[in-house]
């Protein structure tokens, strides 16, 4: 997270900040970057057990299951009560954060 005190580019960021040449995310309006390497998408809605994520390019990283899927693409994702939805750009040091997720 240098960048943003070196750059003064912002930690938490609309996601076409990072895929500005994207017009799906400029339509995009609750899932988020954190970084540049983690997309967050939240469930907003009460009751609500799964929603649509848009990936940019690049491979992404289901932070629960491990799933790689590729960008470019809308996909369907669940989430129970107790979890987030969050990916990691595959090739990111990032995912070792979520390493304690995937070793259930």
């Amino acid at each position: 997270m240098d960048i943003a005190s070196k750059t003064g580019k912002p930690i938490m960021r609309p996601m076409f900040f990072d895929y500005y040449q994207d017009e799906n995310c400029y339509t995009l309006e609750d899932q988020y970057m954190y970084g540049e390497d983690i997309l967050f998408a939240p469930i907003v809605e009460q009751g609500q057990e799964q929603r649509e994520v848009y990936l940019p390019e690049g491979n992404w990283i289901h932070v629960f299951d491990g799933k790689t899927h590729t960008g470019g693409q809308i996909i369907i994702c669940p989430a129970k009560l107790h979890e987030f939805i969050a990916f990691v750009k595959e090739g990111s040091e990032a995912i070792k954060i979520f390493d304690i997720l995937l070793e259930k």
